[in-house]
């Protein structure tokens, strides 16, 4: 009885230490993903310790989460990192590798506000959706100043 209980517990502990190398491999392999498209990133091995949020520290202002599996609940990943970008005030991304994916392929899941964003940057728009409701609150500001002018 003792014996099946150790067997279980040594392959339950295996299968940590297995999951936590792939997870790391996975980490590391994202940060040279990055890196080999000229951007600056490396793994953050204090993940979500330190002033960094997040699994790959970098200079582009996100929370990068990395996850490396066969199946994913990705409203479950979706939340953690989400939370960690909120606590950064960053933006949230989640790198995803799935098995059997070719070796350098992510799936990259971000907010859709961010998404937009980065094609106004790329076109040449340099009003982002956060800035565009910043001048559109502003303008309302304005315009109810004026109106109670006018009232007054």
């Amino acid at each position: 009885m003792y014996e099946g209980v150790a067997k279980a517990t040594c392959c339950v502990a295996k299968n940590k230490m297995n999951v936590k190398k792939k997870g790391n491999a996975g980490e590391h392999a994202f940060s040279r993903f990055l890196e080999t498209h000229g951007l600056s990133a490396h793994r953050n091995t204090m993940s979500g310790g330190s002033i960094w949020k997040g699994d790959i520290a970098n200079t582009f202002d996100a929370t990068i989460e990395v996850k490396t599996v066969k199946k994913i609940n990705l409203q479950e990943a979706w939340r953690q990192v989400e939370k960690d970008s909120a606590e950064a005030r960053n933006m949230p991304v989640l790198a995803i590798h799935f098995d059997r994916m070719p070796e350098g392929e992510w799936l990259i899941v971000t907010h859709s506000n961010d998404w937009i964003d980065t094609l106004l940057k790329e076109k040449g728009d340099v009003k982002t959706t956060k800035e565009k409701s910043w001048v559109v609150k502003k303008a309302i500001e304005s315009l109810k100043s004026a109106l109670k002018e006018l009232e007054g």
